[in-house]
Order: C-alpha cells, then structure tokens, then sequence
C-alpha cells in the first residue's frame, strides 16, 4: 500500500490545500508553495497486492480542464511521473529505487498556460515506523518489517479496541479508519466498530530526522 495521497495516502499528503472560491467565483489553479518545493516518498522494494497509485495532489483550484505539460523526471531510474487526473487531479509516480530525482512541468488551463514548477523528490527506503500496533491485544507491528499492510480475518468480531505507539525516531501522527467510502480518524486507545467487510486502520507517522511520512495500516478482511 503506497501513499494515499496515499497525498493515501497525506508531506506528501500534507500537500493537498482546501479548495478556495470566493462565491460564486473560481479561483485559476496554482502550484502550491510557489511552483517549488521538496517531497520524501518511500521506495518499496517488495511490492504488496494492495498497493495503491502513488497518486499526490500537489495543485490546488484544479478543475477538468486542468493538465501538465512538458512533464519529465531528471533521474528515471530513482523515479518517472504521469499526470493523473482519474484519482484526483495529481501526479502519479513509479518509484524505482532510493536516491533523488527533480520533477519538472508546466501547469495548464485548457490552453492557458499557467506556471511551470519543480520538485526536488527525495526517494527513500522503507523502515517499519510502528513499535507497536495492536488490535484487541494483538500486536502486529512486526508485521511491517518489508510490507506497511498486513491482513487479518477478524471472524465473528466486530468490535477492535487499537494501540498505536512510534519506534525511537518517529512520531506517530495519527489513526484513520477507512473502507471503499468512508474515512473516519479515531483516537488512539479507543474501541471502533467495523464498517464493512473489508476495512482497514491506517496508523501515520514522521521521520523525526527528514521529515518522511510512513502509513502502515492492518486491512481487516470478513
């Protein structure tokens, strides 16, 4: 499971800025941060078959006819780039392994040109961030070690009590409980109810060092 971003994920996902309209009236999209700015995502080198788009809303006031032009990767090899406009209007990456890359493109309104920006991407390995986190006593946090999802079968349960705690040198940020329509941020030590079949609690955390955000979350498949 990558970035819900994802920005999944959201740092990356601490990009994403409220849409602002005065009434009746749209503003014409912008780059956030004045068209440049720095970004850590995290390289995964085993893959999950929940893994979702590395999608990051890095735009804001973007409307459908919004685009990016001239889009390119100065280092291919650690990272390429997409214009994604079919989950949230973003940019979709393929990290490719560690190290730094800078993202370059021009910004579009129909035909109008708008700004162009560049992104300095730090693309970094993954490290488990959770010492523990534990459902109704469980703790799976050693689950993480090269995957940030783990599935459990909950069986006849319906209620988890969850306990989240950071490992020395991150931060945990917080807890959201999500399923294919639904977010809902719950506290840490609290007792949720499931929502569907299939549900999953995303626990965030921050590198304390460089700042790089990390999700792990337990999917709870019935």
């Amino acid at each position: 499971m990558k970035k819900r971003i994802r920005l999944t994920i959201a740092a990356a996902v601490m990009l994403i800025c409220m849409l602002m309209t005065s009434i009746g009236v749209s503003a014409a999209p912008s780059v956030l941060n004045d068209g440049k700015f720095d970004m850590n995502l995290v390289y995964h080198a085993k893959k999950s078959s929940n893994d979702l788009p590395d999608d990051y809303e890095i735009f804001e006031n973007t409307t459908s006819n919004t685009t990016v032009k001239k889009l390119k990767s100065t280092n291919p090899s650690v990272a390429t780039v997409s214009w994604s406009s079919t989950n949230r209007s973003g940019l979709r990456f393929n990290l490719k392994k560690p190290g730094t890359t800078k993202i370059k493109g021009v910004l579009y309104e129909g035909s109008k040109k708008i700004k162009k920006f560049t992104i300095n991407l730090t693309v970094r390995k993954y490290k488990n961030p959770a010492k523990t986190f534990s459902l109704n006593g469980t703790n799976y946090a050693s689950k993480f070690k090269t995957l940030d999802t783990y599935t459990i079968k909950p069986g006849s349960r319906t209620q988890f009590k969850v306990k989240v705690k950071a490992k020395k040198g991150w931060k945990f940020e917080g807890l959201w409980y999500r399923n294919q329509s639904r977010t809902v941020k719950i506290d840490n030590k609290s007792t949720f109810t499931l929502m569907s079949n299939w549900s999953y609690v995303d626990a965030v955390f921050t590198n304390k060092k460089n700042g790089t955000r990390e999700d792990v979350a337990i999917i709870i498949d019935k």
